[in-house]
C-alpha cells in the first residue's frame, strides 16, 4: 500500500505549435515551440510542413515520473523513407493537440501538431525518424485537448498509410527518469473537474526496471468517458514516490 508519503508531480507539457491539417493534406500556418534545436544537425527542431518536429537541447533535472505515449495499440510502422504515419483521435469532436518524443534517454525529440476535429494527419518517416534511427520501439506518442492547466489526454491511432484501420487496446506509456523498483496505479471515475473515489493500487511492473524504462498500462478495462488516473513510482534507494496525475479519456469502441 502505498502512504501518504507519495510526493506530488504533474505532467508539464509546454505550449504547442499550432498546425491544423485536413485529412492529412493541407496545413495552416505553424508556430514552433521556443526550443533550442540541436546546433549543427538536419534534424533540429523546426517547422516543417504541416507540423514542428526535430531533436532540441534542454536540462532535465530531479526524479519525475511522465507519460510518453496514449495510442490504441502498439506503434508499428516500417523504417523506410517512403512511409509515412497516419495520425487520428478517434470519436473526438475537439481539436486535438499532438506530441510525439523519444523514448531512450537523453535522446530530445519531439513532434507537436493540432489536429482539427474529425481531421488526420500524415507524418513522414524520412524527415526526422528515419535519419536519426527513431524506429516505432523508441518513440512515444500521445494526445491531449483543452487548456494547460486542465488538459485531458486522449488516445491516437497511428498507422501506416493506406493500413486497413485497427481498434486497439488504449495503451498509456510511463516513464521514470530514475531506476523503479516499483511501479503502480489506480484510477476513478471523473465528475466534471473533480475525480470521484479512487479504486486500488494496482502493479504496473513485475519486476524493477530501469531509468527511462516504458511502462505499459493497458486501459482496456475502463469504461468509456474521463477518468483521473494516477501512478506512482518508488526507487531503491528512497522513500518517496513521485507522482504522476491524469486525466484520460476513453473512448467507446
Amino acid at each position: 500500500m502505498i502512504s501518504a508519503r507519495l510526493g506530488v508531480a504533474s505532467v508539464i507539457v509546454g505550449a504547442i505549435c499550432i498546425c491544423v491539417c485536413s485529412a492529412g493534406v493541407d496545413a495552416q500556418e505553424v508556430k514552433c515551440d521556443p526550443l533550442t534545436a540541436l546546433e549543427g544537425s538536419k534534424s533540429g527542431y523546426h517547422k516543417r510542413a504541416n507540423r514542428c518536429e526535430g531533436l532540441y537541447v534542454t536540462n532535465v533535472s530531479g526524479r519525475s515520473l511522465a507519460a510518453t505515449s496514449f495510442t490504441l495499440g502498439s506503434l508499428r510502422y516500417e523504417m523506410k523513407a517512403s512511409t509515412r504515419l497516419q495520425v487520428s483521435a478517434p470519436g473526438q469532436r475537439s481539436a486535438v493537440n499532438v506530441r510525439a518524443v523519444a523514448l531512450p534517454a537523453r535522446t530530445y525529440y519531439r513532434m507537436d501538431a493540432v489536429l482539427a476535429p474529425g481531421s488526420a494527419m500524415l507524418w513522414p518517416v524520412a524527415d526526422v525518424l528515419l535519419p536519426e534511427s527513431l524506429s516505432d520501439s523508441r518513440i512515444g506518442v500521445f494526445g491531449w485537448k483543452g487548456q494547460e492547466e486542465s488538459k485531458t489526454l486522449v488516445p491516437l491511432r497511428v498507422a501506416a498509410e493506406g493500413a486497413p484501420p485497427t481498434s486497439g487496446k488504449p495503451l498509456l506509456t510511463v516513464q521514470a527518469n530514475f531506476d523503479a523498483q516499483q511501479v503502480k496505479w489506480r484510477w476513478a471515475p471523473a465528475l466534471e473537474k473533480q475525480c470521484q473515489a479512487f479504486g486500488l493500487w494496482q502493479d504496473a511492473i513485475s519486476r524493477p526496471v530501469t531509468a527511462s524504462w516504458p511502462v505499459i498500462i493497458d486501459l482496456s478495462a475502463l469504461p468509456a468517458g474521463v477518468h483521473c488516473l494516477e501512478a506512482a513510482a518508488q526507487s531503491g534507494t528512497s522513500a518517496t514516490w513521485p507522482t504522476l496525475k491524469l486525466r484520460v479519456e476513453i473512448v467507446a469502441r
